[in-house]
C-alpha cells in the first residue's frame, strides 16, 4: 500500500473512530440505566469489535489488541458468562478513555499511560 493511500485509511480511520468513541459512551450511559438490554450490548460489542478491526487495518496494532480484550469481556456479558455491573460499565467507560489515549498518541504525538 502506499504512503498517500495509508494516509488516507488514517483520515478515514480518525473519523471513524471520533464516532465510534462518541457512540461508545453514549450507549454506555444508556447500559447503565438498563443493563438488561441485551441490544444495546449487541451494540457496544460490535462498537469495540468495529474500532479493533479499523485499528488492525491501519496497523494500529496496540489499540487493535486492547480492543479486542474488551470485546472479549464484552462477549462474555453477551453470552450471560459475565454480568454487567456499575464497576463493569466504569471500567469499559475507563477503556473508552484509553482508546482515546491511543487516538491522541497516532494522531497528536503524546504519550499513553
Amino acid at each position: 500500500m502506499s504512503e498517500n493511500n495509508l494516509n488516507k485509511l488514517k483520515e478515514i480511520f480518525k473519523v471513524e473512530v471520533d464516532e465510534l468513541i462518541d457512540s461508545a459512551e453514549d450507549v454506555l450511559i444508556s447500559i447503565e440505566k438498563d443493563t438488561s438490554n441485551d441490544e444495546l450490548m449487541d451494540e457496544i460489542f460490535r462498537i469495540f469489535h468495529s474500532i479493533k478491526g479499523s485499528a488492525g487495518v491501519i496497523g494500529f496494532e496496540e489499540m487493535a489488541h486492547f480492543s479486542h480484550g474488551v470485546e472479549n469481556v464484552l462477549d462474555r456479558v453477551r453470552n450471560k458468562e459475565v454480568t454487567i455491573t456499575k464497576s463493569l460499565i466504569s471500567l469499559i467507560l475507563d477503556s473508552v478513555d484509553v482508546i482515546k489515549g491511543f487516538v491522541q498518541y497516532y494522531f497528536e504525538g503524546t504519550n499513553v499511560d
